[in-house]
């Protein structure tokens, strides 16, 4: 319990390891304005404002849009095998988009969604950074908390543009979780 606490508090930080390094290495291999653009997304979320409003002003900072606005109709923990590799056992989530479209998503979790399909065809995925926003509460939705009947927006951020290069997609792209598609981005 403690360990499951620590991760839903401190996140990726729970599992860091990292090593020494100098502040010359650290300037090389960071990415600029990831800090601040983290601090202002805290920021925003813990306002708690209408979602449309926050939707509007996470694209401003980190470029995300909605894929769509839907209600949860299924939550899948499958029993399909996985490979070894990977961390999280995979798990579907199914949402009927409300509006116009009316498209049917699925989106494909592990310890992360790393997939999203509209009427079976890929429009998101690794290393694109996807989340759900609880709409009716203005909030980031936990993976764990997800209900049949939650409405939802699906959100998508582009990821660094090094992360599209072949090297970054090896490393985390669709296939290194276990999905052999290729990126939207690369079709």
């Amino acid at each position: 319990r403690m360990l499951r606490a620590n991760v839903d508090t401190v996140g990726g930080w729970a599992a860091l390891a990292a090593y020494p390094t100098t502040a010359g290495v650290l300037r090389r291999a960071a990415l600029p304005g990831t800090v601040s653009r983290i601090a202002n997304v805290g920021r925003l979320l813990l306002e708690r404002t209408d979602p449309d409003l926050l939707v509007t002003r996470l694209g401003a900072i980190t470029g995300c849009r909605r894929l769509a606005r839907g209600r949860i109709l299924e939550l899948e923990h499958l029993s399909r095998p996985s490979d070894v590799t990977i961390p999280a056992h995979p798990s579907s989530l199914v949402v009927e988009e409300i509006g116009d479209l009316q498209r049917q998503l699925r989106i494909e979790l592990r310890s992360e969604i790393v997939a999203v399909f509209a009427d079976g065809a890929l429009i998101a995925g690794a290393p694109d950074l996807m989340c759900l926003l609880d709409v009716s509460r203005g909030t980031l939705a936990t993976l764990d908390s997800l209900e049949p009947g939650d409405l939802v927006d699906v959100l998508v951020t582009p990821a660094d543009a090094i992360w599209y290069s072949p090297e970054g997609m090896r490393m985390v792209g669709m296939i290194s979780h276990g999905i052999p598609l290729a990126h939207p981005r690369r079709r």
